[in-house]
């Protein structure tokens, strides 16, 4: 008499086997639910059995994959890829302005305004058996460039008048009145508007007051507490006083003899025959005794 040991799940199966010949338990990576069955089934890709005897094959879970057939176990998919659905073959990568930080992700995440991903990022990292690179963190943008989007997969130069002071950045600011910032020397801090110019929220470079207007140092003002900010405008040369350049941070005073009645003068008006003035700054001309 010939003797079996049957595992319990072929138990119906054995009995249904011709006699004098035995059972076979299905080995890992296949499976079967068939009484009388004269084969095992492999399991597919994106499946697998883990133990002996297995009536059915078991589907990967999100996040994980096998990328063979008859596999005994799942891989969890590594950081920078993911598996969307179940019985997956093959892990995918993010996209560039995406990220999966953890293993076994279902789904990338979009970097955050000021941040990115592509494939200039740092930290990739090489799937089993992929060819490709996923990424698993977003990089920060630089000073002087920002994102301004989620999701972006680069970050832009900062334009002229604009500037970006900190890493990750998602907007760039707009140089105040008195400030500047030119490209490409400066993207990242605005400078002050040197004396005898002025600028505009916003300036790339500073445009020269026109003659008859000056504008001060602004270090000199600073210092004496009359001002905090650099120069917006320019300012009129008072009466008794000119200037005929521009681009200039003095106002001219006049002197004896000619005069400047209004404000903004370009230069020193000569008095008329009968009129005379012996003074510096003067506004207008006394006759003749």
């Amino acid at each position: 008499t010939q003797h079996f040991l049957v595992p319990p799940r072929l138990y119906e199966t054995f009995l249904k086997c011709y006699a004098g010949t035995s059972c076979t338990a299905c080995p890992i990576g296949y499976a079967t639910a068939l009484p009388e069955a004269q084969s095992c089934k492999v399991c597919a890709a994106g499946e697998y059995a883990k133990f002996p005897s297995s009536q059915s094959c078991t589907q990967c879970a999100t996040g994980y994959v096998s990328r063979r057939n008859a596999s005994k176990d799942c891989d969890a998919c590594p950081a920078g890829w993911i598996a969307e659905n179940a019985s997956s073959s093959a892990c995918i990568s993010c996209k560039p302005g995406s990220i999966a930080s953890l293993k076994a992700s279902q789904k990338c995440s979009k970097c955050a305004k000021g941040q990115f991903s592509n494939s200039f990022q740092l930290n990739p990292v090489d799937a089993v058996n992929e060819k490709e690179k996923g990424w698993k963190s977003c990089g920060e943008c630089q000073t002087g460039m920002v994102a301004e989007e989620d999701g972006s997969s680069s970050c832009f130069v900062c334009p002229g008048g604009y500037t970006a002071n900190a890493v990750g950045m998602a907007a760039c600011l707009a140089c105040p009145a008195g400030w500047n910032a030119r490209l490409p020397k400066n993207n990242k801090f605005c400078t002050v508007c040197k004396a005898g110019t002025f600028c505009v929220k916003g300036s790339q470079i500073a445009t020269n007051c026109p003659r008859g207007w000056i504008s001060r140092d602004f270090e000199e003002l600073d210092r004496n507490g009359q001002i905090s900010d650099g120069w917006g405008t320019c300012e009129r040369c008072a009466p008794g006083r000119a200037q005929a350049r521009e681009g200039q941070s003095v106002c001219v005073s006049c002197l004896p003899g000619p005069f400047s009645a209004v404000d903004a003068s370009t230069a020193c008006v000569g008095c008329k025959r009968g009129a005379f003035t012996d003074e510096f700054n003067s506004l207008k001309c006394d006759l003749c005794p």
